[in-house]
C-alpha cells in the first residue's frame, strides 16, 4: 500500500492545511479529480513507473514562506522536513547537500555591492575572481544608454579603472590616455645569463628590464640577436659585467625575426655598467635601438671620442694580481684605427706606496707608439713611466705617497693592428697592510684620429 501515485494529492492537501504525521498510498490505474468548494478541478495523472516508497512528512503546518525538502533518505523511507522563510536580500543555497538561507557576504560567492571577510588566493587556498579552466574571464558594462566605467576596488577605495572611452587609469578617476598612472610604477629587473662569445637568438621571455650577469668564465660577448619580440616591445639592457657586451648588427647568425639594427648599421659596444635601449619592430622584424650609455664602437666609428669617469671611489688592497677598473670602460677599436688616449686619475694610499701598479693591455698583434703615465707629487716633481702591457701584467710602477693625492697624468697615441681588439686599463698595489685608491672623477678618454 505504499504506491506514489497519491503524493501529489497528499501535496496538495497540505497546501489545503491538511497535515499527518505518515502517509501511505496505493496505487490506482485511472486519473484522479479534485475538486474544491468553488468548483475548481485538479486532474491528477497516474505515472505509468513508480517505485514504492513512504514519505514522511513534517507533524505541524510549516510558516508563511517555508519550503519543504527531503531532510533524510532510510531505504524506501523518505523523511521531509520545513525550511523555514528567509530574511530579505538572502539568497538560497546548499551547505553539505541541505537547502540553507544564506547572506551574499557569507555566501560562496562576489556580491554586487562587494564582499567582506576575505582571504586573497595563495595559490591554493583563499577567495579570488577568476576562471579555474582555459576561458578568459570577462568583465564588461553593457550600458550603452549612459556609459559606465569598470573600478577596481581594495579595501573599499578604488585603486584603477577603465574609462567608457577605454583608457586604462591606475591611481587616477579620469584617465586621458591609453594607460595614465599616476605617481610611480616599477619595471622589475630580471637577469640575463650570458657566457663569453658569441650568442645567438637570445631568449628574453616576458622580460623588458634586464641586467647581464655571466654563467661562466668571464669575457667578452657578442650577441647577434633575441627571441620573443613582438611589435611594440620595449627591452632595456645594462650591462654590469666586467667586460664588454656587443650587439651584432643584422647579424645573418640568428634568425631573421631576431635580428638588431643599431642607429649607424655597425657593431654597438657597450662597456661595463652602460645600457642599450631597444623597441621591436614587427613591419621591419627587428629589434631597433633608440639609444645607448657608455658606447664604445658606435662612437669611434662616427668619430665622437670615448669617455667614462669614475662616480665612486675604488680601493684595492695588497696583490700582484691586475684587475679590471669597473667605470673606467674598456676602450674597444676596429682594425687599423688610431687613437689618441689620455686621462687623469686622482690616487691616494695610506702608505708610501712605489708599487702602484697599472696597464693598458692590448692584444699582442697590435703596434703602438708609447703611452706614458706621469704621476705628479704635491713637491711638484713627477715621474714618467710606459704603461703599455700585451702580457696582462703591470706596465707601469709609479709611486704615490701617504696621506696626499697624487695626479696621474695619461697621455700617448695608440696605433691598433689588424683586427679589432680592446684596450683594457687595470691596476693593483703591491704594499703589504695597504690600500690605494681611485679617487671619484677620475676619467679616461680616447680621441679617433683615422
Amino acid at each position: 500500500m505504499t504506491k506514489r501515485n497519491r503524493i501529489l494529492p497528499l501535496i496538495t492537501l497540505l497546501l489545503l492545511g491538511a497535515v499527518a504525521s505518515q502517509i501511505s498510498a496505493q496505487t490506482r490505474s485511472k486519473d484522479e479529480v479534485l475538486v474544491n468548494s468553488a468548483g475548481s478541478i485538479i486532474s491528477l495523472s497516474t505515472p505509468s513507473l513508480l517505485t514504492s516508497y513512504k514519505l514522511i512528512l513534517p507533524g505541524s503546518a510549516g510558516p508563511i514562506g517555508s519550503i519543504l525538502y527531503i531532510s533524510a533518505l532510510g531505504g524506501t523511507t523518505d523523511t521531509a522536513s520545513w525550511l523555514g522563510a528567509g530574511s530579505d536580500g538572502q539568497v538560497l543555497g546548499l551547505v553539505g547537500g541541505i537547502p540553507t538561507w544564506t547572506t551574499p557576504s557569507s555566501f560562496a560567492g562576489w556580491a554586487l555591492s562587494g564582499n567582506s571577510g576575505t582571504t586573497a588566493w595563495n595559490g591554493s587556498t583563499g577567495n579570488f575572481l577568476g576562471t579555474t579552466d582555459a576561458q578568459p574571464l570577462v568583465i564588461a558594462t553593457t550600458n550603452t544608454s549612459v556609459a559606465q566605467p569598470i573600478e577596481f576596488l581594495t579595501n573599499n577605495t578604488e585603486r584603477a579603472r577603465i574609462s567608457d572611452a577605454g583608457n586604462v587609469g591606475i591611481g587616477t578617476t579620469a584617465p586621458n590616455t591609453m594607460l595614465d598612472v599616476r605617481k610611480d610604477f616599477a619595471m622589475r629587473v630580471d637577469t640575463l645569463f650570458i657566457t663569453a662569445g658569441v650568442q645567438n637568438d637570445v631568449a628574453i621571455n616576458a622580460s623588458s628590464n634586464l641586467r647581464t650577469e655571466y654563467s661562466g668564465t668571464p669575457g667578452r660577448d657578442t650577441i647577434t640577436g633575441f627571441a620573443g619580440g613582438y611589435d611594440g616591445k620595449v627591452l632595456h639592457i645594462v650591462n654590469t659585467v666586467e667586460g664588454v657586451m656587443t650587439l651584432s648588427h643584422n647579424s645573418t647568425l640568428s634568425s631573421a625575426a631576431n635580428r638588431i639594427y643599431t642607429i649607424d648599421n655597425k657593431d654597438l659596444s657597450i662597456g661595463d655598467t652602460g645600457s642599450v635601449d631597444m623597441v621591436y619592430d614587427s613591419k621591419m622584424s627587428r629589434w631597433l635601438v633608440k639609444g645607448a650609455t657608455r658606447q664604445i664602437a658606435g662612437a669611434a666609428a662616427q668619430g665622437l671620442s670615448f669617455f667614462s669617469m669614475k662616480s665612486t671611489p675604488d680601493t684595492v688592497f695588497a696583490s700582484t694580481t691586475l684587475v679590471n677598473d669597473k667605470d673606467l670602460q674598456i676602450l674597444h677599436v676596429e682594425a687599423y684605427q688610431v687613437l689618441d688616449i689620455e686621462g687623469m686619475l686622482y690616487v691616494n694610499s695610506n702608505v708610501n706606496n712605489g708599487d702602484f701598479n697599472m696597464a693598458l693591455d692590448v692584444p699582442n698583434d697590435y703596434d703602438y707608439f708609447k703611452v706614458a703615465a706621469i704621476a705628479v707629487l704635491t713637491s711638484g716633481t713627477s715621474v714618467e713611466a710606459d704603461m703599455m702591457s700585451q702580457d696582462n701584467v703591470r706596465g707601469a710602477d709609479l709611486n704615490v705617497i701617504a696621506t696626499q693625492t697624487t695626479l696621474i697624468h695619461l697621455s700617448g697615441i695608440y696605433v691598433n693592428g689588424p683586427t679589432d681588439g680592446d684596450i683594457i686599463f687595470r691596476w693593483s698595489q703591491d704594499v703589504a697592510s695597504g690600500w690605494t685608491s681611485i679617487s671619484k672623477g677620475s676619467y679616461l678618454i680616447g680621441h679617433k684620429l683615422r
